[in-house]
C-alpha cells in the first residue's frame, strides 16, 4: 500500500496492491483498509506519526502487529518527507509492507538457534562439522574428552583426532553421509587427545 498525505492528513493518493474496484476515492480508501484488516487505532496512529514527520522533515520506520482473523500479520510503514522547493514538507509518502513472512521465518530462525544452542549443552561430545570435515563449532564436553580449548578445534580437520588407523573407515562412511547413501552411523573408534594418548569413542 502506497499512499500521499497532505499536511492536513488527508489522503490525496492512494496505491494498493488490491485490485481497484468502482468505488469513489473515500470508499475506495475504507475497502483497502479492511482488506488489510487495519483498525482505526492503527490509521491514527501512523497519522500522528505523519504529524511527526512534517515536524521534524525526518522519515521515520515503524513495525506493526495486527490481530486479524487469518492470525497476526506484520507491517512495515515507512512514511517519508516530500519537500517543496523552498525546503519545508508538503506530502507525507507512506508506503506498507506485509513483513508476515519475514517475521515468522526470524522467529523459526531464533527457535532452531536456541534449539541447537540447548542440544550442544548436553554432557555428551558434539561437533558442528563442514563437508569438508572441518570442525565449526564443538561443545565442552568434547573439548573435554579431547583436552581442547575450543579455539584448538575450530577450523581443524576432524580426521586429524582420529586414530590412523581408524580413519579410513571413518571417512568413507562420512562421504556416505554426503551422498545420502545413509542418515547416521555408529562406530568405536579411538581419537587422538592433545597429550597424544588415544580414548575410544563411539561416534
Amino acid at each position: 500500500l502506497i499512499f500521499r498525505l497532505d499536511r492536513e492528513l488527508a489522503y490525496i493518493y492512494v496505491k494498493s496492491s488490491i485490485p481497484q474496484k468502482s468505488l469513489n476515492f473515500s470508499e475506495y480508501l475504507k475497502h483497502i483498509v479492511a482488506d488489510l484488516y487495519l483498525s482505526q487505532e492503527t490509521i491514527s496512529l501512523w497519522e500522528k506519526l505523519a504529524k511527526e514527520v512534517f515536524k521534524t522533515c525526518q522519515e521515520l520506520q515503524v513495525e506493526l502487529e495486527i490481530l486479524t482473523s487469518h492470525g497476526e500479520r506484520h507491517y512495515q510503514v515507512d512514511l517519508v518527507p516530500e519537500f517543496t522547493t523552498h525546503g519545508s514538507v508538503e506530502f507525507v509518502l507512506g508506503i506498507v509492507r506485509d513483513v508476515t513472512k519475514n517475521k515468522q521465518t526470524e522467529v523459526a530462525l531464533r527457535q532452531s538457534k536456541a534449539k541447537f544452542r540447548a542440544m550442544f549443552d548436553i554432557p555428551v561430545g558434539m561437533a558442528l562439522v563442514d563437508k569438508t570435515g572441518i570442525l565449526l563449532q564443538t561443545n565442552a564436553a568434547l573439548q573435554t574428552i579431547l583436552n581442547y580449548s575450543a579455539e584448538g578445534l575450530q577450523n581443524q580437520l576432524i580426521n586429524s583426532f582420529i586414530h590412523p588407523d581408524d580413519r579410513e573407515q571413518s571417512l568413507k562412511l562420512f562421504q556416505e553421509l554426503l551422498t545420502r547413501e545413509r542418515r547416521s552411523f555408529d562406530l568405536e573408534q579411538r581419537y587422538i587427545r592433545k597429550d597424544g594418548t588415544f580414548v575410544w569413542v563411539n561416534t
